[in-house]
């Protein structure tokens, strides 16, 4: 395939898999299954924490684990990409300084190996005694969609599927996918949570969800491709695995002419900007 795409239809690979803190071991885990997959897919995407797995009560350790964009690690995926000619979205901890708390930041590189997609996590998982905030920076940079190959995108991380405005804003911005990398910890009814605020995504703004999770004995794996209609098209279970699908960008235009969930909102009764 070499990155090549046959018109509308995308070839994707979802990685899921139980991150460690050895950030080598990690980042030969990620190279290795980009070279195994790069060349039969369009986009292959990792999940959070996919560079280091974090500890929430060690400040310290993860300013220290922490990476620019211009580190070794993102350095190295942009070389897998390239070599494989394979667009790669990934997760790290991006350092802001030797005594700011990081940030949770996904990004994306084309199959040349060229940065075309940043997000810092906007909603820190501080719920069910989770603290994250307490090692990590809220996001800073406004969320903007992100194209691959023409086809709009937006980012997500983990807890944001909490908050609707985000998928939201990124639909009227012209996405037709939403990627969202989680560690989704374990808990009661949360497969149930996940899968039900994954399918309302992608049916309240008709478009494609296609998620990687963590898997492991703290997560609770279930990556998935969802279609605009709220259709599993592939769904994993607790342990390490992959999805290899294609999608067909087509269904988004298809469900948005049946569905007008983007072009009858009321506006005029429910203006929430000033709230």
């Amino acid at each position: 395939m070499n990155g090549s795409q046959d018109g509308n239809k995308l070839k994707i690979a979802v990685v899921q898999f139980n991150s460690g803190k050895n950030k080598d071991e990690n980042l030969d885990f990620i190279t290795k299954k980009i070279a195994e997959r790069g060349k039969d897919h369009h986009l292959i995407i990792f999940p959070e924490y996919s560079m280091v797995k974090p500890d929430f009560s060690n400040r310290e350790y993860m300013i220290e684990v922490s990476e620019s964009m211009e580190g070794n690690f993102v350095s190295a995926v942009k070389k897998a990409a390239k070599e494989n000619s394979v667009a790669v979205m990934c997760n790290i901890v991006e350092n802001r300084g030797p005594t700011e708390k990081p940030f949770n930041a996904s990004f994306a590189v084309d199959k040349m190996g060229i940065l075309f997609g940043r997000y810092e996590k906007l909603h820190l998982f501080d719920s069910y005694g989770y603290i994250e905030s307490a090692v990590y920076n809220e996001g800073l940079r406004r969320p903007e969609t992100i194209s691959l190959n023409g086809i709009s995108m937006g980012m997500e991380i983990c807890y944001d599927i909490r908050f609707p405005e985000l998928s939201r804003l990124y639909a009227l911005k012209g996405a037709k996918i939403i990627t969202v990398q989680a560690g989704f910890f374990k808990g009661d009814y949360k497969i149930e949570t996940w899968q039900s605020l994954l399918k309302s995504m992608a049916m309240v703004n008709g478009v494609f969800v296609i998620a990687s999770s963590q898997s492991g004995p703290e997560f609770i794996g279930h990556s998935v491709v969802i279609t605009p209609e709220g259709k599993i098209v592939a769904e994993l279970e607790e342990k390490e695995d992959i999805i290899s699908t294609a999608i067909d960008l087509e269904e988004v235009e298809r469900y948005r002419e049946k569905v007008n969930v983007l072009t009858a909102r009321r506006r005029d009764f429910y203006d929430v900007s000033g709230l």
